[in-house]
């Protein structure tokens, strides 16, 4: 790590390349955090949506068996990404949250 910490610092000719490289590096990471975050949330939220059509079984006014049928026709989720949306809102639901 510390070795390819030195190659970038190396292929910097100037002072001010440097500091642009930082700069860079700092406006990455906090595009990943801020993006991360709207990740997590709409893992969740969707988790919750599909947790409300299946105990609901919602997915029969359009005639389809089950909410893996349903997920997978209009949203191409695999089943087991359908299974860990659900299961990530039902780890982590509040009891007291306005989601449920």
């Amino acid at each position: 790590m510390m070795s390819e910490k030195f190659q970038v610092v190396n292929e910097c000719n100037k002072p001010n390349e440097l500091i642009d490289f930082f700069s860079l590096y700092q406006s990455l990471k906090r595009r990943i955090l801020d993006r991360s975050t709207s990740i997590v949330n709409n893992f969740f939220d969707i988790g919750k949506c599909l947790y409300e059509i299946e105990t609901k079984q919602l997915y029969v006014l359009e005639d389809y068996s089950n909410i893996y049928e349903f997920a997978k026709d209009h949203f191409n989720f695999e089943s087991t990404s359908v299974k860990n949306m659900i299961n990530v809102y039902l780890k982590y639901k509040s009891e007291n949250s306005d989601y449920v």
